[in-house]
Protein backbone atom coordinates (compact mmCIF):
# COMPACT_ATOMS: atom_id res chain seq x y z
CA UNK A 1 0.00 0.00 0.00
CA UNK A 2 1.23 3.46 -1.27
CA UNK A 3 1.66 6.15 1.22
CA UNK A 4 -1.27 8.28 -0.27
CA UNK A 5 -3.73 5.05 0.10
CA UNK A 6 -2.84 4.60 3.36
CA UNK A 7 -3.49 8.17 4.32
CA UNK A 8 -6.77 7.86 2.64
CA UNK A 9 -7.89 4.54 4.71
CA UNK A 10 -6.75 6.82 8.32
CA UNK A 11 -9.12 9.31 7.20
CA UNK A 12 -12.15 7.13 6.54
CA UNK A 13 -11.84 5.39 9.75
CA UNK A 14 -11.30 8.42 11.46
CA UNK A 15 -14.15 9.86 10.32
CA UNK A 16 -16.59 6.56 10.50
CA UNK A 17 -15.08 6.41 14.28
CA UNK A 18 -15.86 9.57 14.97
CA UNK A 19 -19.47 9.45 13.88
CA UNK A 20 -19.89 5.59 15.62
CA UNK A 21 -19.05 8.11 18.75
CA UNK A 22 -20.87 10.82 18.74
CA UNK A 23 -24.09 8.90 17.47
CA UNK A 24 -23.75 10.95 14.14
CA UNK A 25 -25.07 9.46 10.58
CA UNK A 26 -23.95 10.50 7.58
CA UNK A 27 -27.23 12.26 6.42
CA UNK A 28 -27.79 14.40 9.60
CA UNK A 29 -26.48 17.42 8.05
CA UNK A 30 -29.30 16.99 4.89
CA UNK A 31 -32.43 18.80 5.00
CA UNK A 32 -35.44 16.53 5.50
CA UNK A 33 -38.28 18.05 4.52
CA UNK A 34 -42.03 17.83 6.22
CA UNK A 35 -45.11 16.30 4.99
CA UNK A 36 -48.67 18.47 5.25
CA UNK A 37 -52.00 17.08 4.75
CA UNK A 38 -55.26 18.14 6.41
CA UNK A 39 -57.32 14.81 6.37
CA UNK A 40 -60.23 15.17 4.05
CA UNK A 41 -58.80 17.59 1.93
CA UNK A 42 -56.65 15.31 -1.16
CA UNK A 43 -54.40 18.17 -0.86
CA UNK A 44 -50.72 17.62 0.26
CA UNK A 45 -47.20 19.96 0.89
CA UNK A 46 -43.71 18.94 1.57
CA UNK A 47 -41.57 21.80 2.94
CA UNK A 48 -38.36 22.35 4.39
CA UNK A 49 -37.41 22.41 8.30
CA UNK A 50 -37.41 25.63 10.10
CA UNK A 51 -41.23 26.17 7.97
CA UNK A 52 -44.69 25.43 9.91
CA UNK A 53 -47.35 23.83 8.21
CA UNK A 54 -51.22 24.53 9.66
CA UNK A 55 -54.38 24.63 8.17
CA UNK A 56 -55.64 27.49 10.81
CA UNK A 57 -57.53 30.18 8.57
CA UNK A 58 -56.27 33.76 10.15
CA UNK A 59 -59.20 35.11 7.84
CA UNK A 60 -63.10 35.66 8.07
CA UNK A 61 -62.74 34.17 4.47
CA UNK A 62 -64.29 31.16 3.79
CA UNK A 63 -64.72 30.64 0.29
CA UNK A 64 -62.13 30.11 -1.37
CA UNK A 65 -61.26 27.40 1.19
CA UNK A 66 -58.07 27.67 2.88
CA UNK A 67 -56.18 24.25 2.42
CA UNK A 68 -52.97 24.95 4.15
CA UNK A 69 -50.15 27.70 4.94
CA UNK A 70 -47.00 26.84 4.80
CA UNK A 71 -45.21 29.84 6.75
CA UNK A 72 -41.24 30.69 7.36
CA UNK A 73 -41.29 33.31 10.04
CA UNK A 74 -38.90 36.54 10.53
CA UNK A 75 -35.60 35.65 12.28
CA UNK A 76 -32.21 37.56 11.90
CA UNK A 77 -31.00 37.77 9.09
CA UNK A 78 -33.81 35.07 7.66
CA UNK A 79 -36.48 36.86 5.10
CA UNK A 80 -40.18 35.83 5.99
CA UNK A 81 -42.20 33.68 3.54
CA UNK A 82 -45.89 32.21 3.67
CA UNK A 83 -47.27 30.14 1.16
CA UNK A 84 -51.07 30.11 0.81
CA UNK A 85 -53.30 27.08 -1.64
CA UNK A 86 -56.93 27.68 -1.65
CA UNK A 87 -59.44 25.97 -3.20
CA UNK A 88 -62.54 27.75 -4.80
CA UNK A 89 -65.60 25.96 -4.00
CA UNK A 90 -69.39 26.20 -5.39
CA UNK A 91 -71.48 28.54 -5.77
CA UNK A 92 -68.39 30.85 -6.39
CA UNK A 93 -66.69 28.14 -8.63
CA UNK A 94 -69.10 27.23 -11.65
CA UNK A 95 -68.79 24.55 -14.05
CA UNK A 96 -67.99 26.24 -17.41
CA UNK A 97 -64.51 27.31 -14.89
CA UNK A 98 -63.11 24.40 -14.86
CA UNK A 99 -63.79 23.18 -18.39
CA UNK A 100 -61.21 23.85 -21.55
CA UNK A 101 -58.99 26.75 -21.54
CA UNK A 102 -60.89 29.01 -19.13
CA UNK A 103 -58.17 31.96 -18.27
CA UNK A 104 -58.39 31.95 -14.55
CA UNK A 105 -58.30 28.22 -13.99
CA UNK A 106 -55.59 26.93 -16.71
CA UNK A 107 -54.35 23.78 -15.89
CA UNK A 108 -51.60 23.27 -13.13
CA UNK A 109 -47.88 24.04 -14.73
CA UNK A 110 -45.33 20.99 -14.41
CA UNK A 111 -42.95 24.27 -12.36
CA UNK A 112 -44.12 26.67 -11.24
CA UNK A 113 -41.85 30.25 -11.19
CA UNK A 114 -42.36 32.52 -8.81
CA UNK A 115 -41.95 35.38 -11.59
CA UNK A 116 -45.50 33.95 -12.88
CA UNK A 117 -47.40 34.54 -9.96
CA UNK A 118 -49.12 37.93 -10.37
CA UNK A 119 -50.27 40.58 -8.00
CA UNK A 120 -53.63 40.23 -6.19
CA UNK A 121 -56.75 42.36 -4.74
CA UNK A 122 -57.92 38.33 -2.98
CA UNK A 123 -58.95 39.08 0.75
CA UNK A 124 -57.10 35.68 2.03
CA UNK A 125 -53.36 36.57 0.67
CA UNK A 126 -51.51 39.81 0.86
CA UNK A 127 -48.80 38.66 -1.90
CA UNK A 128 -48.90 37.45 -5.03
CA UNK A 129 -51.45 34.45 -6.73
CA UNK A 130 -51.88 32.21 -9.14
CA UNK A 131 -54.91 29.65 -9.97
CA UNK A 132 -54.82 26.12 -11.73
CA UNK A 133 -57.17 23.29 -11.74
CA UNK A 134 -56.44 19.64 -11.29
CA UNK A 135 -58.50 16.56 -10.77
CA UNK A 136 -61.51 18.63 -11.46
CA UNK A 137 -60.80 21.01 -8.82
CA UNK A 138 -59.81 24.50 -8.99
CA UNK A 139 -56.98 26.32 -6.63
CA UNK A 140 -55.15 29.35 -5.71
CA UNK A 141 -51.60 29.66 -4.67
CA UNK A 142 -51.14 32.55 -2.98
CA UNK A 143 -47.20 33.78 -2.29
CA UNK A 144 -45.90 36.47 0.37
CA UNK A 145 -42.19 37.20 0.69
CA UNK A 146 -40.27 39.76 2.65
CA UNK A 147 -38.81 42.46 1.01
CA UNK A 148 -35.37 41.10 2.08
CA UNK A 149 -35.93 38.17 0.55
CA UNK A 150 -33.28 36.27 -2.07
CA UNK A 151 -33.13 34.17 -4.91
CA UNK A 152 -32.66 31.51 -2.39
CA UNK A 153 -36.12 32.36 -0.82
CA UNK A 154 -37.84 32.44 -3.93
CA UNK A 155 -36.44 29.37 -5.25
CA UNK A 156 -37.45 27.48 -1.77
CA UNK A 157 -41.08 28.66 -2.45
CA UNK A 158 -41.00 27.57 -6.04
CA UNK A 159 -39.59 24.11 -4.68
CA UNK A 160 -42.76 23.82 -2.32
CA UNK A 161 -44.64 24.62 -4.90
CA UNK A 162 -43.79 22.02 -6.86
CA UNK A 163 -44.53 19.26 -4.22
CA UNK A 164 -48.30 20.40 -3.94
CA UNK A 165 -49.58 17.11 -4.71
CA UNK A 166 -53.57 16.68 -5.46
CA UNK A 167 -55.94 14.01 -5.14
CA UNK A 168 -59.62 12.98 -4.17
CA UNK A 169 -61.30 15.09 -1.45
CA UNK A 170 -62.51 18.72 -0.59
CA UNK A 171 -60.66 21.55 1.29
CA UNK A 172 -63.19 22.76 3.95
CA UNK A 173 -63.99 25.88 4.79
CA UNK A 174 -61.91 27.06 8.26
CA UNK A 175 -63.51 30.15 8.69
CA UNK A 176 -67.16 31.62 8.19
CA UNK A 177 -70.43 29.93 7.17
CA UNK A 178 -70.04 26.20 6.95
CA UNK A 179 -66.84 26.10 9.30
CA UNK A 180 -68.33 25.67 12.22
CA UNK A 181 -66.23 28.49 13.36
CA UNK A 182 -67.07 32.41 14.08
CA UNK A 183 -66.56 34.03 11.21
Amino acid sequence: MNRQSWLDVTKSVVVLVTLAVCGCDHTAGKRRALTFKEPGSGVAVRYPRGWSATSRNDTPVDNPALCFTVHRPRRLRVAEAEVKVVEYLPPLLRPFELRGSYPLFPPRPHHFRYGALAASDASWTTGRSLGFREHGRAFFVGVTVDGRANAATRQTVERILDTIRVGEGRCRPSAGVGSGHPG
